[in-house]
This record gives structure tokens, sequence and C-alpha cells, in this order.
């Protein structure tokens, strides 16, 4: 039942002055209060967790005991589960930090629990989301060296299996593939096995792209088959075709480890020849005829050699071997299994997989075809814009970069050199403006028509406005016309006029 209001408020001031008791036995009273923090919420409600509780439990995850932060961790995920989607506005830091927390016992709690405890992680914002799992990531790679406990090791390795559900498929392939990696090859024998099954599922359900999951599989080929690691590689690749072979669909598994796996059949260590014995029925049973008769007589051959084996163990083992293949009748495409029905379903999952593969991939490309385009119509644009410039005002050389659309472009830049136009000439400016003073060009004209250095001043545009009347304004046509004849005409007295003074200096 629910607690009242006063009840509530009872229990809470009490909770409060407990964790701040400095009485002896505090580290004691904060282990108990850290305890039954879980029932403490679950009483109160998640509501009153953000108000009236989170600053006790940011303070009872600091404390200096490690008992009482073991505590903490230890009860960790049912708090998240609790708080559900605001998991990660309260919890956050407090997770970063306690996984960073100096003591391996205090943070093996929250890895034997990490799935439960992600899921609820899961639900932020996209921005928070992403530095979230990223922070988790880089802690986790620095954490794995110091895991000694190959138990806690195992356990948390076989939740990786889950996290395709946090992590895109290149940061699968950047980030945990070479953890997996490294833990199948140094690891002991439980830990090995909780790799494969983690990569295995990471590499149907995590790794989206085709692609990628084809390299994946050729560089597990090269690192446990042509590899000189010892014979204790050959052994994990034929674990690991076990795996592959639950996992996923038979033609998956021909396309990418049948060969591989017979080459491994024939290795000279007389253990991994043992253990490839009950490897080969289950590919046999994967054959289908007559579509992969090339592939069950090269299985025929190798359980043929198996039984003129110089080792007495293999051979026994052979005996047992023919005899089951004897027994196993390969499909040839009439009535279906329960298995074969099985497999068709894994193989439709399969298609249907890299469909959307291919679907994202084009999608990814029509995205960056539009983007290109987009700055081909923004340089175009620009490129009009400094032409129309041009023809306008009319500048000198100007050089132009695509630098200018794109600023935070890097990459060496494209020169666009645009040749501007010279000066506007006499009709472009009378088209231009019609407040253009014409004492300049009247000086320029009389300097070209004048021997003399000397010259009368010329009427500007302004006086010889002013000489006309009201009336004669009203009737006479536009302007320039008027003002040309004016011109024409005061033009040709400027130049009677110098004719005269050149006669007088003469006499």
């Amino acid at each position: 039942d629910e607690l009242s209001d006063d009840d509530s408020t009872e229990l809470l001031i009490f909770y409060k002055n407990q964790s701040k008791s400095t009485s002896q036995k505090v580290n004691e009273i904060k282990f108990w209060l850290a305890f039954h923090f879980p029932a403490i919420l679950k009483r109160l409600g998640e509501k009153k967790f953000s108000i009236y509780l989170k600053d006790t439990y940011r303070s009872l995850s600091s404390c200096g005991d490690p008992k009482v932060r073991r505590s903490i961790t230890s009860s960790f995920h049912v708090i998240a589960t609790l708080l559900g989607n605001n998991c990660g506005i309260h919890l956050k830091d407090i997770f970063l930090k306690l996984l960073r927390d100096p003591k391996m016992e205090v943070k093996e709690p929250l890895l034997l629990q990490i799935e439960s405890i992600l899921c609820n992680f899961n639900g932020m914002e996209e921005s928070q989301r992403s530095s979230f799992f990223h922070s988790f990531s880089n802690i986790v790679s620095d954490l794995m060296p110091s895991l000694k406990n190959w138990r806690v090791l195992s356990k948390f390795v076989e939740q990786w299996a889950h996290f395709y559900k946090y992590y895109s498929t290149f940061q699968i392939v950047e980030q945990w593939i070479p953890l997996l990696f490294s833990l199948m090859s140094q690891s002991v024998a439980p830990v090995k096995q909780a790799a494969i099954n983690s990569l295995c599922t990471l590499l149907r359900q995590g790794i989206r792209n085709n692609q990628a999951r084809k390299s994946l599989c050729n560089q597990l080929t090269q690192e446990f088959i042509q590899s000189n690691k010892g014979f204790s590689n050959r052994m994990l690749f034929l674990d690991l075709c076990f795996k592959v072979a639950s996992t996923f669909s038979r033609k998956f598994y021909k396309e990418y480890f049948f060969d591989a796996a017979l080459e491994v059949a024939q290795n000279p260590i007389p253990n991994v020849r043992i253990k490839a014995c009950i490897l080969l029925p289950i590919m046999k049973r994967m054959c289908k005829m007559p579509y992969d008769s090339n592939q069950l007589r090269k299985l025929n051959n190798c359980a043929i050699l198996y039984q003129r084996d110089l080792d007495k163990d293999v051979c026994l083992h052979s005996k047992d071997l023919m005899f089951i293949l004897k027994r196993i009748e390969t499909a040839n495409g009439g009535f279906e299994r329960e298995d074969d029905l099985i497999d068709r379903r894994k193989e439709e999952e399969e298609e249907d997989m890299f469909k959307a593969d291919e679907k994202e991939a084009d999608e990814a490309r029509r995205k960056e075809d539009e983007a290109r385009q987009e700055f081909r119509r923004k340089l175009a644009e620009k490129e009009q814009e400094i032409n129309m410039k041009t023809k306008i005002f009319g500048k000198r050389t100007k050089v132009f970069t695509t630098n200018d659309i794109n600023p935070n472009n890097n990459s060496t830049s494209t020169i666009h050199e645009f040749k501007l136009s010279p000066r506007p000439t006499f009709q472009r400016m009378r088209s231009m403006s019609g407040t253009i003073t014409r004492k300049k060009m009247v000086e320029s004209e009389d300097q070209q028509n004048s021997p003399s250095k000397e010259r009368l001043p010329s009427p500007s545009l302004n006086l010889m406005a002013r000489q006309q009347s009201p009336k004669e304004r009203e009737s006479s046509p536009p302007a320039f016309p008027l003002l040309r004849s004016s011109f024409s005409a005061q033009n040709s007295k400027t130049r009677r006029y110098s004719a005269d003074y050149s006669k007088k200096s003469i006499d």
C-alpha cells in the first residue's frame, strides 16, 4: 500500500538524518542505508527521488568505505529499473564515476548486470545517448587489462552480444570487435567461449553492412587458420564454426566457413582432427544435391583419410564418423524437415538484412549526391552574383575560390579567375544614372580639340538648368538632347574665343 504524505515525510526525514550521522559506526549505518535504498525508492516512488533522495544517493556512492560503494553497485540495476526512462538524467554521472572506481570489488557488480543497466540508459536524447555510450566504451577499454577474475570477465563478455542495440556498425567494428579478438587469443577457455558467442551475435545482428561482414569473416580465417600461433587457435576456430552453424543459415556457412573448416580438419595435430570428427556430420547436413556436390566430395574424402590415419584415437573416432555420415541423407529439394524450415527462415532473415544494408547504402549515396548538387547550385549562384557585380561596377581582376561558399572545407579548392570588364563608357554611364555631372566630360573634350593650354571654364549642368525658365522646362523635350546641343554650342564658342586670343597674341 502507498504511504500517506505524513508517513512519507517522516520516513524521508529519518533516512536523511541517518545518512548525516556522525557516530562512531557511521560506515556501518551508511552500509545499511545503501542496502535498503531500493526498498525506500520503491515505497516513495520515482517522483520523489530527484527532490529528496538524489543527493543522499550521490553521497552514499562517494563514501570512503568500499563496502558502502559495493552495496550501492550491487543494487544499481534495481535503482535504474525503478527510475525507468529518467535513469539517464539522474544516474548517468554516478554510473560513470562508479565504473572508474579504483577498487575492482566495487565495479564487479556493475559488470555482472551491465545489460540490465544499459537498457535503461538507451532512452536518453540522441546527443546525450551517444556521448554516454562513447564514454562507456572508453572506460571498458581501460578496464579490461586490470580485470583478472575470469568468472566475472566471462559473464561480462557474454552480455556484449546485446551491444548491437546501443552501437552502430562502425562503432562495433572499431571498438568492440578488436577487444573480442584479443580475448579469443589470450584469455582462458570460458572467456574465449563467451567471446565467440558474443562475436557471432554481433556478426549477425550488429554488423548491418554486408561488406563489413565479409571482411570480418576473412579476418577470422586469416587470424585463426593462416597464422602461426599454435594449434589452440585451430581448436578455437572449430568452436567458432559450431557457433556459426547454429546461428547463421547454411548458405552463409557454406559461403564463408565450409572450405576453411575442411582445411582445419586436415591439421597435423591429432586433437584438431578428433574435434573435426564432430563437426563433419553437421556440415554434411548442410549440403544440398546437386548444388553442393563438390563440397560433399571433399568432405567424404576427408572422412576416408581419417580411417587411414596413423593416430589410434583418430581412427577410433573415424569409425563412429563413418557410421553417422552413412545415416545422413543429403537434401535434394524434396520433403523439408523441421531443421530445413528453420534454416529457410534464417536465410530469409539474412536476405532481408542484406536488402536493408543495400537500402542504407543507396540512401547514403543519394544524400551525398544531393549535397553535391546543392554545393554546385550555391557555386553557380555565387558566380552569377560576381558576374552581375562586375557588369555594374567594373573592378580589377578578382580571384574566387570554392571556400567562399564552404569555409569549413579544408581540402584544396578549385580557383576560378574572372576578368572583369573595363570601366563603363559614356552610354553606360548615361543609362545608369541621370544625375551625372557633365563638367569633367566637357573638359576632356576641350583637351582633345583645343591646341592651347589655357581654356575658359565650362558651365556646369546645374548652371545651365538655372538659365531656363519654368515654362521652357515644361515645354522642352528630355534634358539630355537639350543639354547636348547647348554643350556643343558652348564648345563652338570656346573654340572661337581661343582662336581670337591666339591671333591677338601673334599680333
